[in-house]
C-alpha cells in the first residue's frame, strides 16, 4: 500500500494505491452510502493503475496531532468510540471490518469539530484487532509518559491487546474506568493487571516488549550449583593461612618450582635487552605539562585582549514578516517549531487566513525544511504550493507564504 497526497488551490487529498488493487462491491456500497466518520474517497485510475482519492482538507493525521497538542485519555476514548461506531454502522452494508486502516497517518482529526475521521480502503484484509494492536504499540512511544493516568489506562490496553481474542469493546471499558476514577482510588484495585515495575519503564521511555525481553533475558540465563569447596583451592587467604593445604594443591597440580625460578630468570633477561633490538624506541621525548592558573590565564587576557572583528548578525531561523498587520518576527529556538493561530503553537499567528496549526519547521543537521500540516488556506514556498507532508528545504531568504500572511526565512 503506498500513500502520497496532493493538493489545489481550495482542497486536500491523500491517494492509496492498493495492493493488490481491487474494484467491486465494496467501493460501489461506500459511494453510495454516507457512513458517518469515514472518509468519503473516489476510485481514480492513472496510468493503468487504480487508486483511491479521499479529501482530507481541514484534517490533520493522528501523528501530527501527537506531536503537536497532547494526547490525553479523553481524546483516545473518542477516538475509540468513533472506530467503534464505524464498525457498527458497515455490517447492514456487508463491509468488511478488515477494510479499516489503523495506521497513524490514515486516521484524521478535524481541526474545527474535533471529529476522528477513518480510512476505508476496499481489498484490505489485515484484521481490525491486528491492527489496533500495532496501533497501541505506535501510541504507547508517543503519549505523554507524565501524565500517570494516561500511561497506566495505556498500558494496560496495550496489556489487554496482545490477548488472544480480546475485543475493542474490553478496551474502551478500559478506558472508561480510568476516565471516571482518580488514578490512586482506581490503582489499587488494578494491580494484578497493571505492573508498577513496567509502568515505571514506560514513563523512563522502555516500551513493554523492549522490558519483557529484558525480563525473558533473566529468566533463561541458566543457574549453576557450585559444588562445596569449589573456590577453596583459589582463595588466597586460604593457601597463606593453611601452608599444609598450599603444598598438597600445588602438588597435585604437578607444580615445579625449580622451574618457576628459571621462568622469572628469563623473564628478567629479556627485560634488560637493548630497546634498539627490540624494536620499541621512543624517539618522541616526553614533554612535561604546561600548567596555566588563574592568575596566568587573566594577566594573558590583559596582554593580548580578543578583538572582534565582525558586524552584529541576526541568530539563525528568524521568519521575517513582510506584511502590513501588527505581527512580530517570529524566531525559531527549537525543532520541530510549528506555526498557527492557535496559543499552542509555537510560533503565535494569530490573524485570519492562518490555520490553529499550519505549517511545521523542522532541521536536519544544518538544514532547515518545511512544510503544510494540511492547512485550509495552504503554505507556499517562493510561489509553489506545498501539499500535505510535502517537506521543502529553507534557504536564506527564502519567501514562505502563510496564505495570505508572508515571511522571509533569514
Amino acid at each position: 500500500m503506498e500513500i502520497c497526497y496532493k493538493r489545489n488551490l481550495n482542497q486536500s487529498y491523500m491517494f492509496i494505491t492498493s495492493d493488490p488493487a481491487y474494484s467491486g462491491y465494496q467501493i460501489h456500497m461506500c459511494r453510495q452510502n454516507h457512513i458517518h466518520n469515514l472518509l468519503q474517497f473516489e476510485p481514480v485510475v492513472s496510468e493503468g493503475e487504480t487508486q483511491f482519492r479521499y479529501e482530507i482538507t481541514g484534517k490533520r493525521s493522528l501523528d501530527h496531532v501527537l506531536e503537536s497538542s497532547d494526547f490525553a485519555i479523553d481524546m483516545f476514548a473518542k477516538m475509540l468510540e468513533t472506530l467503534l461506531g464505524i464498525c457498527q454502522e458497515i455490517r447492514p452494508y456487508l463491509l468488511e471490518e478488515e477494510g479499516i486502516l489503523l495506521e497513524p497517518e490514515s486516521i484524521y482529526l478535524e481541526n474545527g469539530t474535533k471529529k476522528f475521521y477513518f480510512t476505508y480502503c476496499p481489498g484490505r484484509q489485515e484484521p481490525v484487532t491486528e491492527g489496533f494492536r500495532k496501533l497501541m504499540e505506535y501510541l504507547l512511544a508517543k503519549i505523554n509518559h507524565e501524565d500517570e493516568q494516561m500511561v497506566l489506562a495505556s498500558y494496560e490496553a496495550y496489556q489487554k491487546s496482545t490477548e488472544e481474542g480480546f475485543s475493542l469493546g474490553e478496551i474502551l471499558r478500559i478506558l472508561y474506568q480510568y476516565r471516571q476514577q482518580d488514578v490512586e482510588d482506581y490503582v489499587p484495585a488494578r494491580q494484578k493487571s497493571v505492573s508498577s515495575k513496567k509502568v515505571e519503564a514506560l514513563q523512563k521511555g522502555i516500551m513493554p516488549w523492549e522490558q519483557e525481553k529484558k525480563d525473558a533475558a533473566v529468566e533463561e540465563k541458566p543457574i549453576t550449583k557450585k559444588k562445596k569447596g569449589y573456590w577453596k583451592k583459589y582463595e588466597i587467604d586460604t593457601i597463606e593461612k593453611d601452608d599444609e593445604y598450599y603444598k598438597k594443591d600445588t602438588q597435585s597440580r604437578g607444580w615445579n618450582m625449580a622451574m618457576e625460578e628459571k621462568l622469572q630468570e628469563c623473564i628478567a633477561a629479556i627485560s634488560r635487552i637493548p630497546a634498539f633490538l627490540t624494536g620499541k624506541i621512543n624517539h618522541e621525548k616526553e614533554e612535561e605539562p604546561i600548567v596555566c592558573t588563574p592568575m596566568d590565564y587573566k594577566e594573558m587576557q590583559e596582554e593580548n585582549p580578543t578583538v572582534y572583528l565582525g558586524t552584529e548578525r541576526a541568530p539563525e531561523g528568524v521568519l521575517r514578516y513582510d506584511g502590513k498587520e501588527d505581527i512580530s518576527n517570529i524566531r525559531m529556538e527549537y525543532f520541530p517549531f510549528i506555526i498557527g493561530s492557535s496559543e499552542q503553537a509555537d510560533g503565535n499567528v494569530c490573524i485570519q487566513g492562518v490555520s490553529r496549526m499550519h505549517a511545521r519547521i523542522t532541521r536536519e543537521k544544518e538544514d532547515y525544511y518545511v512544510e503544510d500540516l494540511n492547512s485550509m488556506n495552504g503554505t507556499w514556498l517562493n510561489g509553489k504550493m506545498l501539499a500535505y507532508r510535502e517537506k521543502e528545504q529553507l534557504c536564506m531568504n527564502d519567501v514562505i507564504q502563510l496564505g495570505r500572511e508572508r515571511f522571509t526565512f533569514l
